[in-house]
């Protein structure tokens, strides 16, 4: 009789588990029903709602009050942070139907991430909740505010030449917080839906579930999404610029409103020039490069890329008079000069303008007309006045020689002192340039130095259970 009054009790239990459309609503919820819905409609399974997520405030401390959306590794929802008042966005992952245990790294490699990676546009992990009965487990991360970039452009349209490149500016940042580690981070599902752009502006990247480490070999697992994909990673294939193709696909939907896929193509590329022909050269040719089928055509990673930034902003940056001069590889005067013609063309016509009015000078009209002015004196008549006609002549000839090699002489003066001009303007944009990365670097010392207090303040405060 005891055994038959458990068996009824345990089933009545169990019927009432599965019965639960979602968790109790007991805190930070206008609309207690409407949140049930919402979180009766996911895919969750309704057997998760006990224990740890019996109710709406999960670990003791983050009320849930919405659901974010749906993804290949789990259900997101959205809620606050009763400890700090702050928004954070939850990822409920179930073990119990993950289709291998792939499924359950690719989830604890999230939270590596986010838990070892500090960067103002990256969210912070702040916990993971597990229920030990039913293996149901739970990712909390700060909430980035704002609006993705695949809703703006859907709802405004294609963005700005001048939008786009402070995307560019945002992301290669972010990227160069993953690429940057001595065991490289490739996010492998870079697109616009995972941009967020908040409200002061700037763009941050999210959805770090398929996250993984570089490799070059191919691998048993694709991840990423159609369109944005690189060609390598369709057999396991991944390393930082495999996030570089995603990101130039990623660019030119921003910049077109059109899928990657509705994009005009030669063989196996992206017709650029076709699909974005509105965009500067300098855009079209770096969106190119970042699209270029063959990974070894592509920057190798963030800094690669933050370099082809640095050489278009130089080059813009440079007089409208002399778009094209080298920048030389050191400071030396005449680093810049040997590669000037005008320089060696006004040197050449100086010298030989100087020699030449001084030889005008000596020879025609000094010793010639004196060792026929001598002859003259020896000679009769007719002969003599021959002679003296024909010294007049090499003078007129060596006046007219000494005016021309004058003009030779100062045209090479106006070269010199162009060639001088400019090479004025170059040491000036050197020393610029000099001046703007020192403040620069000195600018973002001090970012990391506060960002390092700033952590560490926070995980002091916060008590995280990584630190």
């Amino acid at each position: 009789m005891v055994s038959a009054a458990r068996t009824a009790t345990e089933t009545r239990t169990t019927t009432r588990t599965e019965a639960r459309r979602a968790p109790d609503i007991v805190a930070g919820v206008a609309d207690a029903d409407k949140l049930t819905d919402e979180i009766a409609a996911t895919s969750v399974d309704p057997r998760l709602w006990t224990g740890a997520f019996a109710t709406n405030v999960w670990g003791g401390r983050f009320a849930i009050d919405g659901v974010l959306g749906e993804g290949a590794q789990g259900t997101t929802f959205q809620g606050t942070d009763l400890k700090t008042g702050g928004r954070v966005a939850v990822k409920v992952f179930d073990v119990g139907r993950a289709k291998d245990w792939k499924a359950l790294q690719l989830f604890d490699r999230e939270a590596d991430t986010l838990k070892s990676v500090d960067h103002p546009g990256i969210p912070k992990l702040l916990d993971v909740i597990v229920d030990q009965e039913t293996g149901a487990r739970a990712l909390v991360r700060t909430l980035v505010p704002g609006e993705s970039l695949a809703a703006e452009v859907k709802s405004r349209g294609p963005l700005s030449e001048a939008a786009l490149w402070s995307v560019i500016v945002d992301v290669t940042d972010v990227l160069g917080a993953l690429h940057g580690r001595s065991s490289p981070i490739v996010h492998r599902d870079l697109k616009p839906a995972n941009l967020i752009r908040r409200p002061d502006g700037k763009v941050c990247l999210v959805d770090f579930g398929g996250v993984g480490r570089m490799r070059e070999s191919a691998g048993s697992t694709v991840v990423g999404t159609f369109g944005y994909m690189a060609p390598e990673q369709l057999y396991g294939a991944q390393t930082p610029a495999t996030d570089m193709y995603a990101f130039g696909a990623t660019l030119l939907t921003l910049a077109t409103a059109k899928e990657p896929e509705e994009l005009p193509r030669q063989g196996l590329s992206i017709d650029v020039e076709a699909a974005a022909a509105k965009l500067s050269p300098q855009l079209r040719a770096l969106l190119t490069k970042l699209t270029a089928p063959d990974p070894s055509g592509r920057p190798a990673d963030a800094k690669a890329l933050l370099a082809e930034l640095h050489a278009i902003a130089d080059a813009k940056d440079r007089p409208a008079a002399e778009p094209s001069w080298p920048e030389p590889m050191v400071d030396s005067p005449f680093a810049a000069r040997g590669t000037d013609g005008d320089f060696l063309v006004g040197i050449v016509g100086v010298v030989f303008g100087v020699l030449g009015v001084v030889g005008a000078i000596i020879v025609g009209q000094l010793l010639i007309p004196l060792v026929l002015t001598i002859i003259a004196a020896t000679a009769d008549g007719a002969q003599k006045e021959r002679i003296l006609a024909a010294r007049a002549r090499v003078v007129e000839a060596a006046k007219v020689a000494q005016r021309s090699f004058e003009r030779s002489a100062q045209h090479g003066a106006r070269k010199l002192e162009s060639a001088s001009e400019r090479e004025r303007d170059r040491a000036e944009h050197r020393r610029r340039r000099k001046r703007e990365l020192k403040r620069h670097w000195k600018d973002e010392e001090r970012r990391l130095k506060q960002l390092a207090k700033d952590a560490k303040r926070s995980a002091r405060r916060d008590g995280r259970f990584w630190v």
